[in-house]
């Protein structure tokens, strides 16, 4: 793939990129827009630790888009807080690739946007992507995400310039 490619593709993933907020130099981010794998990418390249907050469905293992995005995941994550139903499968991949992506296995989206802002750091991002089971997330997730962010770090947009 040429280098230029995957420059839009980071361009387009980080525009695609809602914040929601930052508190104590953490950012609170939500991909609305389908950036998946290139958003998780894009921001790992921006220094600092990316925790990816993901769940919904399991892919099938041959998908590409799958394969891309645990690649992605293990690659530029420093952790991954997973539930739902691909949380399992997602978490055995991550472990077999053993890119040393930090796994917590959480109960459910409320529990883990509150383990992710108990373990930020200053720097760090807070991304809520579904990732590679677009299929069964819904706009109301995300809602709910937005009212899962503490109310003092609501703010205004994301610069992803």
């Amino acid at each position: 793939m040429k280098s230029e490619s995957l420059v839009q593709r980071a361009r387009r993933a980080m525009h695609s990129l809602e914040e929601l907020g930052r508190r104590d130099g953490v950012a609170w981010l939500s991909d609305v827009a389908d950036g998946g794998a290139d958003a998780v990418r894009a921001l790992g390249t921006r220094g600092g630790p990316v925790l990816v907050i993901t769940g919904g469905a399991a892919a099938p293992r041959s998908n590409a888009l799958w394969n891309d995005w645990v690649d992605s995941i293990g690659a530029h994550a420093s952790h991954a807080l997973l539930f739902g139903a691909s949380a399992a499968s997602l978490a055995r991949e991550l472990q077999a690739r053993g890119d040393g992506t930090i796994i917590v296995r959480c109960a459910d989206l409320t529990d883990a946007a509150q383990t992710a802002e108990r373990i930020a750091i200053p720097g760090a991002t807070i991304l809520y992507s579904p990732g590679c089971a677009r299929s069964a997330h819904t706009a109301a997730d995300t809602e709910r995400f937005r009212n899962l962010v503490p109310a003092a770090v609501r703010s205004g947009a994301w610069a992803a310039a």
